[in-house]
């Protein structure tokens, strides 16, 4: 094969390998050099010329020409064959080349032949990497395009999702408000007749009303949530009134359990969405009376450097170290065998994504058997501040000496 060459261009016009080279003795000679250092200026500029012509055109060339090697001053007729080698982007990164020497010294039918038909392969060979090539870049494309339309089918669910959620909360809010006001009228009778066992069980059908009202309450925010498709309106205001709004809500339910239900003072200014703060501070009351049985709960204000951290302590039941982990998951109950009728797990997941969307952290702390705290830190209004990011963590467990000494606490006058 004396009379065959084999080799590969880059695209900065240089040798990158070579087999059984003509003009050089060793393969070192030519891998890494130019045609400007192997032949004479006017035959190198010519061969460089058509090596961009065929990177350029991005189709196969095939020409002869004569070369004479600075080395060996030898001449030599040559018919050189260039393919594109193409790379995953679509695009020609290299020649792959074959120089058959047409001298008459080597001109044999036999090996022009095999020449030849190594030159085929080549092309074969090229022609196959460009297809594999263009099929991977296809693919790539498609899984796009399949990538795109799955997000945009989510992201409409999830519209159909909110839409359905507000369209029932609109019609099922009715009836529910009918019967909070069929039980208000007749807990009034019964209370006019001194009949016990039937305010009992009005009472009873005022706590069921209510469950309904908070659960339909805390599927819609969720639903919204999901579908990014709540405003926030970030403005400053006294967070004492957002607490005391909650705990006039709630306070009959902490009393119809016999629970404290007491307020630190503040008077700082944060800067916040008011209502979905007030959401959050409600969904934390909820769940500390829900899960206190005995003794009381407590929201009280910290200082933090220029933010202030929104506490709600109790002496509830408290939560496992195990399980603090997954509270603000959807739809996680710590102990469903204690609480059976309790509802679906979505409170604390609904506080999470409120805080995530205003960029508060919330912080619970839990000692199983002995109470929780669980708080939510917000900017002051004060100084500027930079944005916050959302997170949770646990920090270290409840000391029930110090939950007891805050609930007897007596507040100043």
């Amino acid at each position: 094969m004396a009379g065959v060459a084999l080799f590969r261009i880059g695209r900065d016009l240089r040798y990158e390998w070579v087999f059984n080279p003509q003009f050089a003795d060793s393969l070192e000679e030519v891998v890494g050099t130019a045609n400007t250092e192997l032949f004479p200026p006017e035959d190198a500029s010519l061969l460089d010329r058509l090596f961009i012509e065929a990177f350029n055109s991005r189709l196969p060339q095939a020409f002869d020409m004569r070369l004479r090697c600075l080395k060996t001053g030898q001449e030599r007729l040559l018919e050189m064959l260039l393919e594109p080698i193409w790379n995953g982007d679509g695009e020609v990164e290299a020649l792959s080349g074959v120089a058959l020497d047409l001298s008459p010294e080597v001109e044999r039918q036999g090996e022009l032949r095999i020449a030849r038909a190594l030159a085929d392969e080549v092309r074969r060979e090229s022609e196959n990497a460009r297809r594999e090539a263009e099929g991977e870049r296809i693919q790539a494309e498609d899984a796009r395009a399949e990538a795109i339309a799955a997000r945009k089918l989510a992201e409409e669910a999830n519209r159909a999702k909110t839409r359905f959620m507000a369209a029932a909360g609109h019609d099922l809010r009715q009836p529910i408000q009918a019967m909070a006001f069929f039980q208000s009228v007749i807990v009034q009778r019964f209370k006019e007749y001194g009949d016990e066992p039937g305010l009992k069980a009005a009472a009873a059908l005022g706590s069921a009303v209510s469950s309904v009202d908070d659960l339909l309450n805390l599927l819609t925010d969720l639903a919204t949530l999901e579908a990014g498709e709540v405003s926030v309106h970030i403005e400053s205001f006294p967070p004492l009134d957002v607490v005391r709004d909650c705990v006039s809500e709630l306070s009959g339910l902490a009393q119809a359990k016999g629970l404290l239900l007491r307020v630190r003072p503040c008077a700082v200014m944060i800067r916040s969405d008011r209502l979905l703060l007030k959401r959050i501070v409600r969904n934390l009351l909820t769940n500390a009376i829900k899960y206190t049985d005995r003794g009381g709960i407590l929201v009280g204000f910290r200082r933090r450097g220029i933010s202030l951290r929104i506490e709600v302590w109790d002496t509830g039941r408290g939560i496992a170290e195990d399980k603090l982990a997954h509270i603000f998951e959807e739809f996680y109950r710590v102990d469903e065998s204690l609480d059976p009728g309790g509802g679906l797990g979505i409170g604390l997941s609904v506080v999470a994504k409120m805080a995530r969307l205003l960029g508060h952290e919330v912080m619970v702390r839990s000692r199983e058997g002995r109470g929780s705290l669980f708080a939510v830190t917000v900017p002051l209004a004060s100084r500027r501040n930079p944005p916050g990011s959302f997170g949770w963590r646990i920090a270290s467990p409840v000391s029930p000496t110090l939950m007891t000494r805050i609930l007897r606490a007596r507040p100043p006058n």
